[in-house]
């Protein structure tokens, strides 16, 4: 019976550990997906006749791709910022069930659509509507990825020893993104111009840890989840 129980166990980690897997794998081919077609919205306008040296660069460096480049900068900063936190949040849980696979999803979703905005933004970031499609298609996906932390911690799928201070942690990196991106949607309305440059706070709210996390592990020397 102790053998049977045994086995019952090491089966049930198994498919604990290949849901989860199978998670990750469809999770990072929709963030490389996600990121490269990001970089294919940086289109060459039409140029007419072969152009020369000088006016290859001036097509290059002129206003026209400004705004792509501008869009393309700031996309994959924010993905590659929501990559970070899925990936060390997913280092933590242990099991993977259909309510945490279906938030995922819904994460995913977001993330996959993230290019469509970033072209809207890049041909037309001088104008209202782009700026708020490209806040708002981010604000949902920052609420997602808090989502998706709630439901890991609250359905009991994470790693023992996970603490409550840490969760926080993640919680704040992606409710900060959430807060740039909405409080940035009235600042739309009076300069769509002016709104990119709120959405850099994220750098620097992504290293702020207002819990205090590294003194009290110095403290304590607890386990932490760096979601």
């Amino acid at each position: 019976m102790a053998e049977d129980d045994e086995t019952t166990d090491h089966g049930s980690r198994g498919d604990d550990d290949r849901a989860v897997g199978r998670t990750l794998a469809l999770s990072d081919g929709i963030f490389a997906i996600a990121m490269t077609l990001v970089a294919f919205q940086i289109q060459l306008p039409a140029a007419g006749p072969p152009l020369s040296p000088s006016g290859l660069t001036r097509l290059l460096t002129g206003s026209q791709l400004e705004d792509h480049y501008v869009a393309y900068l700031i996309t994959f900063a924010v993905i590659g910022l929501f990559w970070l936190s899925h990936h060390r949040l997913f280092r933590h849980i242990v099991r993977a069930d259909d309510a945490l696979m279906l938030v995922n999803l819904l994460f995913l979703m977001a993330v996959a659509a993230v290019p469509f905005p970033t072209a809207v933004l890049g041909r037309y970031g001088s104008e209202r509507p782009a700026v708020l499609l490209y806040a708002s298609t981010m604000a949902v996906t920052g609420c997602l990825m808090g989502a998706l932390t709630v439901v890991a911690h609250r359905r009991g799928l994470m790693a023992p020893g996970t603490t409550v201070e840490s969760l926080r942690q993640g919680l704040w990196r992606s409710g900060s993104a959430v807060a740039v991106f909405t409080l940035s949607i009235p600042l739309a309305f009076v300069s769509p111009t002016i709104t990119p440059y709120m959405w850099l706070l994220l750098l620097p709210l992504r290293f702020f840890d207002p819990t205090g996390r590294k003194k009290s592990r110095r403290r304590r020397g607890a386990p932490s989840c760096p979601v």
